[in-house]
């Protein structure tokens, strides 16, 4: 069986060996493949569900799973505003939203909508 000999220095200045064999150094490896993997599964259906909104119409739940950089607060702050003065003219007009500033625009840019697409049909 190959071994793979690691030494470590403990502050006391004494050395300290730790032998691992291939077979354990192939199941730490496989393992943190796992997770990564898992990692990304994790946040790609989210990237991949991320789709145009128009932001003069979509309540707040819709704009917190639409949006990158805008959570539940946020969105009930959109909503909010909306409410209070009126529609939003572009993408540009949400940074006058308390906590929304130019890199949540550029983030969103494309998925931004200020009115529904025409039907197809």
């Amino acid at each position: 069986m190959l071994q793979i000999e690691r030494v470590l220095r403990p502050r006391a200045g004494r050395k300290m060996r730790t032998v691992l064999d291939a077979d354990a150094k192939e199941s730490a490896m496989r393992s943190c493949n796992s997770l990564l993997c898992a990692l990304i599964v994790g946040l790609v259906p989210g990237l991949a569900l991320a789709g145009p909104v128009n932001i003069n119409t979509a309540d707040a739940e819709t704009l917190a799973a639409e949006l990158m950089g805008v959570g539940p607060a946020l969105a009930a702050a959109i909503v909010s505003d909306r409410r209070e003065n009126g529609v939003f003219a572009n993408a540009e007009a949400l940074m006058r939203v308390r906590g929304i500033g130019e890199h949540v625009i550029e983030l969103n840019r494309e998925n931004i909508l200020v009115s529904d697409p025409p039907s197809s049909g």
